[in-house]
């Protein structure tokens, strides 16, 4: 099964296409900020 996914934070040689860091980088930024608003939400539920 290694063999089958890319590494994408790896070394020379290996990894995602370089047009796709982009996509990858707004991705997890994305997620973030849903994690912050969702946490965010939960402890001003958590107040009331």
């Amino acid at each position: 099964m290694r063999g089958i996914s890319p590494v994408v934070f790896g070394g020379k040689g290996g990894g995602i296409a370089p047009e796709m860091i982009d996509t990858l980088l707004v991705t997890m930024g994305a997620f973030f900020f849903l994690y912050i608003y969702l946490i965010n939400l939960r402890v001003r539920l958590d107040k009331t």
